[in-house]
């Protein structure tokens, strides 16, 4: 997966603020900002897929020629 180095900035911003409190918590042994940093990380999370790039033709090729085998494990065409 590629990211548009346009949200890089705001990538680490989102990333710094969730680390930052999820550390906090640690440190101060507080349930609630525990809470607080496990949203933020999910915000941190939204905020990369927001700025993911296009899917790759590679990509995209594996995806709508692959699928689940017999033993409904996920393989490419090539190794069904």
């Amino acid at each position: 997966m590629t990211f548009a180095p346009a949200g890089y900035p705001a990538m680490a911003l989102a990333g710094t603020a969730a680390v930052s409190m999820l550390a906090t918590a640690v440190w101060r042994r507080s349930w609630l900002l525990w809470l607080a940093g496990m949203a933020l990380l999910i915000v941190a999370a939204i905020v990369a897929w927001s700025f993911r790039g296009p899917p790759t033709a590679a990509a995209a090729a594996v995806v709508a020629v692959g699928g689940v085998d017999g033993g409904g494990h996920w393989a490419p065409a090539v190794l069904r």
